[in-house]
């Protein structure tokens, strides 16, 4: 039997957490997906951010689809209408090569109403048949705050930059007519 002592000790362990910690491993799957499991808020007319990241390993994936869909009672539908979204689909490629992980940044421009439910991020891959579909999360959008427009206005008083600016075009105007005659 051979006993580690002191700095030898030290060094295997370390050697073996580095070796744990470079290795990247997708557990049993050959694709994983993970993002924050708590709930969104937003505010209409604003916009709002999902992102998810898909571990997988391409020996038994080839290449994958992921993306965000907004559940309904009878499907999943994609994220993808260019005038309510921008998706950014961001991939690194790991140490051992055989295993990447891509985020998918999905924006809403501006939320609606309608914007408010279930999302999901989902990745199927290209071979062997695997997919993943991650946890619901849930987005509530709430109304935009009204503003009193006079409030905003400080109380009607920004007429003062728009009159000053009158009042000097009217001296300039006067100031030429003088000139001519």
């Amino acid at each position: 039997m051979v006993w580690l002592r002191g700095s030898k000790v030290l060094s295997l362990l370390l050697t073996v957490s580095l070796c744990l910690c470079v290795s990247p491993s997708l557990g049993t799957g050959a694709v994983e997906l993970k993002y924050t499991k708590t709930p969104m808020f937003g505010t209409e007319s604003m916009p709002l951010r999902l992102t998810c990241k898909a571990e997988y390993d391409t020996k038994q994936c080839g290449r994958i689809d992921a993306f965000w869909c907004h559940h309904t009672l009878e499907e999943c539908p994609k994220l993808i209408d260019p005038g309510k979204y921008l998706t950014v689909v961001n991939e690194m490629l790991m140490e051992d090569h055989s295993v990447r992980h891509r985020h998918i940044v999905t924006d809403f421009i501006q939320l609606t109403p309608a914007d408010q439910g279930v999302y999901q991020c989902n990745a199927v891959c290209e071979m062997g048949g695997h997919t993943a579909m991650g946890h619901y999360i849930n987005i509530t959008v709430e109304a935009a705050p009204i503003v009193d427009q006079r409030k905003a206005n400080n109380g009607g008083l920004n007429w003062t930059y728009s009159t000053g600016m009158i009042l000097w075009s009217l001296f300039l105007i006067l100031e030429l007519l003088e000139v001519k005659y």
